[in-house]
């Protein structure tokens, strides 16, 4: 569940579904782990900025999905894996910005700037 707190902060969310990584799984299942992402300081419209948020939302949803296992925890890697991604999407989604979005899906800022 991905909601806006405020304009300039997003609340990004790593479904407990999702079975993350053992540290989300110990919580109660009505909980879903949340991490505050703040881009009021960032111009959204900018790759520069746009970049940084993406990064920033990367960070956020490690930490929402329980930080990275052991690589050798294969299924333990691979729920990571899927809730981080899963998390990152949805909070690229949440934030609406067509410049964050054609970065996340690894398109060129340059080709999303001369349309």
């Amino acid at each position: 569940m991905i909601r806006f707190l405020t304009a300039p902060v997003l609340g990004l969310a790593a479904a407990a579904s999702l079975s993350c990584a053992a540290p989300v799984l110990a919580q109660p299942s009505d909980t879903v782990p949340s991490v505050l992402v703040k881009y009021g300081d960032l111009n959204l419209g900018s790759p520069a900025d746009a970049k940084v948020l993406l990064k920033r939302i990367e960070v956020a949803a490690n930490t929402a999905c329980g930080g990275a296992p052991d690589i050798r925890l294969l299924s333990q890697w691979a729920s990571f894996e899927a809730c981080r991604r899963s998390a990152v999407a949805r909070a690229v989604v949440a934030v609406d910005s067509p410049m964050l979005t054609a970065i996340a899906h690894g398109g060129s800022a340059a080709s999303f700037a001369a349309r």
